[in-house]
């Protein structure tokens, strides 16, 4: 089974990154905070700093997730990044960060730059009138993927994936069986 990894953002702080950091360590056309295609980042990279915030005005006293999905990327905290490294590493990039917030020191963690594509079904899957991905379907599946269906965007995972995340008790992400539903 597939599903979209998607982020709790009520109980969480959500990732910042430091847009005049990545462009003078990435450069202006690796904008990873906002680029979700599969593009390869590791040959540039260089450890950012990104911080953890309240989301839309929300309470700061709420804690840094272990998994975080951001622009088709999942951010993964130093527990995580133990937990799943096996998992992860055939399947992209873990591309090193130093995370924090307001309440918890600056610690270690990754970002995860998921690099296989797998197409979705392309008779089941539908897009609405404004282009907005309203069904989605696959008839392969991965451990951990992306697809150009939704520009990229989103992070998806099978049963083996969830299973982990499950088994370690990892907090932040959300799996969806609705496929086109984001949160």
């Amino acid at each position: 089974m597939v599903y979209r990894i998607s982020t709790n953002d009520f109980d969480f702080l959500a990732l910042i990154y430091d847009d005049e950091e990545v462009i003078e360590k990435l450069g202006e056309e690796n904008l990873i905070q906002i680029e979700c295609d599969p593009r390869e980042y590791a040959p540039i990279w260089q450890t950012l700093s990104v911080r953890f915030e309240p989301a839309l005005a929300g309470k700061s006293d709420k804690p840094i997730p272990d998994l975080q999905v951001h622009s088709g990327h999942l951010f993964l905290s130093e527990r995580a990044l133990k937990s799943l490294r096996d998992i992860l590493e055939p399947h992209g990039e873990l591309l090193p960060v130093i995370y924090s917030s307001d309440n918890e020191a600056p610690k270690e963690g990754a970002i995860f730059n998921p690099l296989k594509v797998v197409p979705a079904n392309a008779r089941t899957s539908t897009k609405d009138s404004f282009g907005e991905v309203a069904s989605l379907f696959f008839d392969k599946e991965a451990v951990i993927f992306k697809t150009n269906f939704d520009d990229y965007f989103g992070v998806f995972c099978n049963g083996v994936f969830r299973q982990r995340v499950i088994d370690v008790a990892l907090s932040g992400g959300c799996f969806r069986n609705d496929l086109a539903q984001f949160n």
